[in-house]
């Protein structure tokens, strides 16, 4: 067995001692990690080791940090019926209801059923049910109402969002002089000692596009650095059966090999550094949005540290609220909203704060679970808003929220090429929670 060992690795160009075949010998799955990471040359008996068997903190290394999973939905109430959709869309219209009453511009807003009643000046709030260029249809629980839009207006309206109209109601149509988006407010933070967090997405482990080498060096940055959380948007691997011939480009084709991998590189992350990760469409779970966490089979494949959450879920690090999206609605954000691209995507990122949705229309490329809830109404105002998915990188500031598009670790795959469309690798945020400043890395 030691020489097979010895002679298998020399063949392809490596060289050990007796030291490294009896740690070979004794942890025999870790082989493969070690071609990735040390390639061909002399293995030393430290760099082995610093690879399969990572120093952890001390007790007394790990710090004690303030931070509350805030919504975490790993028991999504699901029922296939016409009436959990009109309770999911009645939900989502309540909501923004109640917070579109705190906009003094609407005060003395009435229901459209009394709008109907009455002509001259008037104001209501209603879901967009149909678009004729100028011209909208929007209802509440009460009834429906046609709106001519201003002259001026140039934004953008989808269907299903929740609006805000004042204007002239005559002849049981409203000619709009204003209209209003619920928007977030803007948010302010008390500077105090918060730490560090990183920002990472789309990983895609498994692929044979994975950028590992990238990858681990973000790794071996987040041990000496004084990082105090990762947070990972979605697509942590590659799946399986995601599109046509995708097994043409994995380099597991089986999905748990993959989570398997993906355990390995997250034992490389020191354990005084929390990490939260949320699914992806390419992930283990449900493709209808909200996604629960990964199933608990996977999960206890990864170490204490990492906490798996749903997609989406709230997290809160000492008062600043952190709201953590994969972003799959940004496909067709990018599609109805002029100036948006995949390239150019703040047009759709603020969009989702102004309409206060995450998957503003319904029917399109995102499906969404029947539910009595609407989970994805983003009911109070993040100061940190995490994406990804679309595998560009954004971050800018948006009435002092902070806004995230995470890059990928991903190279460009053949359908992105037939796109010609150029993946952003290796980029991370890097937060300081104290104040909510920032800067890029690359790896």
């Amino acid at each position: 067995m030691r020489e097979d060992i010895i002679k298998n690795l020399a063949m392809e160009g490596i060289l050990v001692d007796a030291d490294v075949v009896d740690l070979l010998l004794q942890n025999p799955t870790e082989i493969s990690k070690l071609k990735k990471s040390l390639g061909k040359g002399f293995w030393k008996k430290e760099d082995v080791l610093r690879i399969i068997s990572p120093v952890e903190e001390s007790a007394q290394e790990v710090k004690k940090k303030n931070f509350t999973i805030v919504k975490n939905l790993d028991n999504i109430d699901m029922e296939s019926s016409p009436e959990y959709f009109r309770n999911l869309f009645l939900y989502r219209y309540k909501v923004l209801f109640q917070i579109f009453k705190r906009n003094p511009a609407l005060r003395g807003m009435v229901k459209i059923s009394f709008a109907k009643k009455i002509d001259g000046e008037v104001a209501i709030v209603g879901m967009v049910r149909h678009i004729w260029r100028r011209k909208i249809r929007i209802e509440d629980d009460t009834g429906w109402m046609d709106v001519v839009l201003p002259r001026d207006f140039n934004d953008v309206i989808l269907e299903d969002e929740v609006i805000g109209v004042r204007g002239y109601k005559k002849n049981d149509v409203i000619f709009a002089n204003e209209v209003f988006y619920p928007d977030i407010e803007k948010v302010a933070i008390i500077r105090k000692k918060r730490g560090k967090l990183a920002v990472i997405g789309d990983v895609h482990v498994g692929s044979k596009m994975f950028e590992e080498e990238r990858f681990l060096s973000f790794l071996d940055y987040l041990k000496g650095s004084d990082v105090d959380f990762l947070a990972v948007v979605g697509d942590l691997v590659d799946g399986v059966g995601i599109y046509p011939n995708q097994e043409e480009e994995l380099e597991y084709d089986d999905v748990y090999e993959q989570y398997d991998a993906l355990a390995s590189y997250l034992k490389e992350i020191p354990s005084r550094i929390d990490v939260f990760l949320i699914p992806g469409n390419h992930d283990f779970v449900q493709l209808m949005e909200p996604q629960p966490p990964l199933d608990g089979e996977i999960a206890k494949k990864f170490p204490s540290n990492v906490h798996c959450l749903s997609n989406p879920s709230w997290v809160e690090i000492d008062g600043v609220r952190i709201l953590m999206y994969h972003g799959t609605s940004l496909n067709d954000l990018i599609e109805r909203i002029p100036n948006a691209s995949y390239e150019n995507i703040e047009p759709a990122l603020i969009h989702i704060l102004k309409a206060r949705h995450l998957v503003p229309i319904y029917g399109a490329k995102v499906s969404l679970v029947p539910t009595n809830i609407d989970h994805l109404v983003v009911d109070k105002t993040p100061h940190i808003f995490l994406t990804g998915h679309v595998h560009s990188y954004y971050v800018n500031n948006y009435k002092n929220t902070l806004v995230v598009n995470a890059s990928t670790w991903q190279s460009m795959t053949k359908y992105q090429k037939m796109m010609n469309f150029q993946p952003v690798v290796g980029k991370v945020c890097l937060i300081n929670l104290d104040d909510l400043s920032y800067k890029t890395l690359s790896f």
